[in-house]
């Protein structure tokens, strides 16, 4: 008897760096992958595109596929902030960089969220979160915080609240930011 040489499949993947690929291997009834496993699948993390050879048997006729991930590299997204600290009700203009498209999450986005660069007056400091999708449909986040800070409340007192001209009078200034007065 004349036993059939199994047909092995275990097609190549594609993934972003830092992903899982699940290989499958078929046609045969065991299995054995360069890397241990007796199974029919396995799963993966490669750092770089790496090869994998699966052999797989059916009693004594063996055959072997090998099977490649690729692995595509995931955008590096930066933030550019035309200022970290403002006062309330400044406005603050955010750049994203690293990819070509772009998704804005806060609780305080008002404008456009898939544009490259926002416009933003926040009212508390909000940390402001964008993901980027570069060529290979992979994707980074990156976040940038605005410190917001209260609008200081300027309080005057004076000693003589009526004077005569040429008459002298002490006027104090304060501030409840702490900061000094000018």
């Amino acid at each position: 008897t004349v036993n059939a040489l199994p047909i092995i499949t275990a097609p190549s993947q594609t993934i972003c760096s830092g992903a899982t690929a699940t290989l499958i291997a078929s046609g045969a009834s065991t299995y054995t992958w360069n890397t241990g496993p007796t199974t029919t699948s396995i799963s993966v993390t490669p750092t770089t595109t790496t090869n994998y050879t699966v052999t797989g048997s059916n009693g004594s006729c063996v055959n072997t596929r090998t099977t490649q991930v690729v692995v595509n590299p995931n955008p590096t997204i930066t933030i550019a902030a035309t200022s970290t600290n403002i006062c309330r009700g400044d406005q603050v203009s955010l750049t994203a960089n690293g990819a070509l498209g772009f998704t804005w999450t806060s609780p305080a986005i008002s404008s456009n969220t898939t544009a490259t660069t926002i416009l933003e007056t926040p009212q508390v400091t909000t940390v402001f979160i964008v993901t980027g999708t570069n060529n290979f449909n992979c994707t980074s986040t990156s976040q940038q915080v605005i410190i917001v800070r209260p609008t200081p409340t300027l309080q005057i007192g004076t000693t003589k609240p009526l004077v005569c001209s040429g008459a002298p009078s002490t006027m104090t200034v304060s501030s409840s930011a702490g900061a000094g007065v000018t």
